[in-house]
């Protein structure tokens, strides 16, 4: 089924010459999702459970010690359920960029989930190609924390993003 509804987000920001101060909040107004209902084979119905999304709120902080280097920090306010039922997340983030000539970004960083730990502590990295008004971004991220499948480990978590923006 498709429900169609709308979520409230409000954001602040104050930049300084070296640091730059941000606060978000998201679904302020707790959108609802109606749940299905599905027709079982036997001729009952069945009727899933609407969805509400609790407000979430994050805060951040970067320095900029030169006007090619960023460091930041930002950490959930809150904790945040997830459509896995009794799963959590409440994230620490913190990455570094360097900006190379300005057209070459180079990225890396680390987060944790201080609501659950099953992953662990994960490892980001990233590089961004600035070609005046295209952006190519590519990164990856591993999590220190380990499973086994088929006799082999394998990182909880990991994934690869790559995005192409152009300006205009």
């Amino acid at each position: 089924k498709q429900t169609i509804n709308f979520g409230v987000d409000l954001g602040a920001m104050a930049r300084f010459r070296w640091v730059q101060l941000g606060i978000v909040g998201r679904n302020l107004n707790s959108p609802k999702f109606e749940g299905p209902e599905v027709t079982n084979v036997n001729g009952s119905i069945t009727k899933f459970q609407d969805v509400k999304v609790k407000p979430q709120a994050q805060a951040g902080i970067a320095f900029i010690p030169f006007e090619t280097v960023t460091l930041e920090v930002d950490y959930d306010l809150t904790k945040n359920e997830t459509l896995l039922g009794g799963y959590e997340t409440q994230y620490l983030r913190a990455g570094v960029e360097w900006d190379i000539f300005r057209f070459l970004a180079l990225r890396g960083g680390v987060y944790n989930n201080m609501a659950e730990d099953d992953i662990g502590l994960v490892y980001t990295a990233g590089v961004g190609l600035n070609l005046w008004a295209v952006r190519f971004d590519v990164s990856g991220a591993m999590s220190s924390k380990t499973a086994r499948y088929d006799g082999k480990e394998y990182p909880r978590e990991a994934h690869v993003v790559a995005g192409l923006s152009i300006d205009f």
